[in-house]
């Protein structure tokens, strides 16, 4: 339905931090609305990623998350390549 009503184009913006509950205080006091929160998808179970609905502010939503330490190889990687 979104992609129905805004057409393509940029979907979201993206934050690499070391704190999302600052994040989620500050958004708070701000009356921005949480969309999705997930984690443990690095290889040790550790990074986490928080979407925030900035589309009144921003015209597009905002992703903040924490790097997980060590990461998957990428889908579809060919080795040897």
């Amino acid at each position: 339905a979104a992609l129905a009503e805004r057409g393509p184009g940029l979907a979201y913006l993206s934050w690499f931090l070391g704190d999302l509950d600052e994040v989620a205080a500050h958004m708070a006091r701000a009356d921005i609305a949480e969309v999705m929160r997930g984690g443990g998808h690095g290889l040790d179970g550790d990074g986490e990623f928080v979407y925030y609905d900035t589309t009144r502010a921003l015209g597009v939503y905002s992703q903040y998350m924490i790097a997980p330490a060590r990461r998957r190889p990428p889908a579809g990687r060919m080795e040897g390549r």
